[in-house]
């Protein structure tokens, strides 16, 4: 059955948009999310603050692992709160107690986290991908977003997990607009200015050089093409001449 617009309009207000609104008024009832949550949101924002001025500068291997480090605390914590709610069935039974979705969403945390730091301790991938990914939004947002749902005791299910992607788009645009919108530095100005240029001297370099190989090409299947007009009718015409004799 085909989902009409009417069909997702009722399907987001009545289900998506107040699991979403759960998500947001459950810190404010619930000490517990809300003392896991704010130094997370607090760092991101001063960190932000402080990239939107120095956009020069790198993350950092250094502040990568450390960003790794940061989020595996925060599984080792929704790992212990598992165990003082569900005691250690959580662990011992193979259907951790009745919890299998949140467990599983925990490990997945857990394990990602764990794979970063590895990864950012021995450089292993490329700064650009670890400085990514390991960065403020994708590690804090993550672990914000996890914190809510797992001691929030949220159903892990579509519901749930659709309003955790909205949620987590939501405060990623937050903190990148609170990045871009910081006046940078005058160093960064002059930096940005010239990066820019740079750049469009590159692009305009590589445009010549298409447009340089896209004649050249003509050029080729021009020759090829007269070469393989005189060879046809140098063959016709050889042929007519053994026919005159």
């Amino acid at each position: 059955m085909v989902a009409t617009g009417a069909d997702i309009v009722n399907y987001f207000s009545q289900s998506i948009f107040p699991r979403l609104g759960e998500f947001v008024n459950l810190p404010l009832a619930n000490p517990n999310i809300l003392w896991t949550i704010l130094p997370l949101l607090g760092i991101a924002f001063f960190i932000e603050l402080y990239f939107g001025r120095y956009k020069t500068e790198e993350l950092g291997w250094n502040t990568a692992f450390g960003n790794t480090i940061s989020l595996l605390w925060v599984t080792t914590a929704l790992f212990r709160f598992m165990y003082e709610t569900h005691s250690n069935a959580v662990f011992t039974e193979w259907n951790f107690a009745g919890n299998t979705p949140t467990m599983i969403l925990i490990y997945v945390l857990g394990l990602w986290s764990l794979l970063l730091a590895i990864s950012n301790f021995f450089h292993i991938l490329p700064k650009q991908i670890s400085f990514f990914v390991s960065s403020t939004i994708p590690v804090n947002v993550s672990a914000v977003v996890t914190t809510i749902l797992v001691i929030g005791e949220f159903p892990i299910n579509r519901v749930t997990l659709t309003a955790a992607l909205i949620l987590y788009i939501a405060l990623a645009i937050i903190f990148a607009t609170i990045q871009a919108i910081v006046v940078p530095t005058a160093e960064a100005k002059k930096y940005i200015q010239e990066y820019k240029k740079i750049a469009e001297e590159k692009r305009k370099e590589r445009e010549n050089n298409f447009y340089h190989h896209v004649d050249l090409i003509k050029e080729r299947i021009k020759a090829q093409y007269n070469a393989t007009v005189a060879t046809i009718k140098g063959f016709f015409r050889h042929k007519k001449e053994e026919t005159k004799k």
